[in-house]
């Protein structure tokens, strides 16, 4: 592991004029700290991700992927990272990261990027039905017809440490990002849900699912690809919003 974070360095981080203050939030009966990744911060996101997200996430865990060399999915990774949208939630008494949700500017879905990932990996490569799995969906949600714009805030990965599990941290850092992207002037707001307990979150905020596709049924050249699926995460669902009210939230945030 320590061989691939070397290799891997984190691009140029994504301009914006985000005012950084803004997004730190904090609950008078909470021990976590949210605020924005720093770009001092990122490698450690990187790391928290390696070592939450890329251990249980429904589809790297449906194709057999967990504890298999994925640079090209870990580059993604960071390329996401670097663009400096990313929401943390601290552990006020460690200091860690307990949970993230590491935010992108998404333009068509990020479809063409995707494509070029695709391209450029070898046949044999784990990650490559992944890669080609998050482009069919990204083409079947087709999300550039719905905003004038062509660019979406996509909360792209979402994880919370085990040991930080049922504190609402995952609601919370989702909801930060739906600030976030309000402030940065967004009109469309997208989330793919992977798992359903991330879904609960998208359905319990109102927002708009656009597209539901099954793991079991999804198939490539007929041959079925998510030979491990674990209820309850069977299907992914994408939802949207247009970033104008967040129901149920904003009263919490002190």
């Amino acid at each position: 592991m320590a061989t691939i974070l070397r290799s891997l360095k984190f691009i140029k981080p994504f301009k914006n004029n985000l005012t950084y203050k803004k997004i730190s939030t904090s609950n008078s009966n909470s021990r976590y700290h949210l605020r924005i990744a720093f770009p001092e911060n990122f490698q450690k996101v990187f790391i928290f991700m390696l070592e939450t997200y890329f251990k249980t996430e429904p589809t790297i865990v449906s194709l057999g992927l967990v504890g298999k060399s994925l640079p090209i999915l870990m580059s993604l990774m960071q390329q996401h990272i670097s663009q400096g949208l990313t929401i943390i939630a601290e552990d006020s008494l460690t200091g860690c990261i307990a949970g993230a949700a590491v935010n992108t500017k998404s333009v068509n879905g990020d479809l063409q990027n995707l494509t070029q990932l695709i391209n450029c990996s070898s046949d044999d490569d784990p990650s490559r039905e992944l890669l080609k799995f998050y482009a069919y969906c990204s083409r079947k949600a087709n999300v550039s017809r719905l905003t004038d714009k062509n660019v979406a805030f996509e909360c792209s990965y979402v994880a919370v440490h085990p040991d930080h599990q049922r504190q609402s941290l995952g609601k919370r850092v989702i909801a930060e990002s739906w600030i976030l992207a309000q402030e940065l002037g967004f009109d469309l707001f997208k989330i793919d849900c992977t798992s359903r307990f991330t879904a609960n979150i998208a359905e319990k905020f109102g927002w708009t699912c656009i597209e539901t596709i099954s793991y079991r049924d999804y198939r490539e050249d007929g041959n079925i690809v998510f030979h491990n699926v674990q209820p309850p995460h069977t299907e992914m669902k994408i939802y949207v919003d247009d970033v104008i009210y967040l129901g149920g939230y904003c009263s919490e945030r002190i």
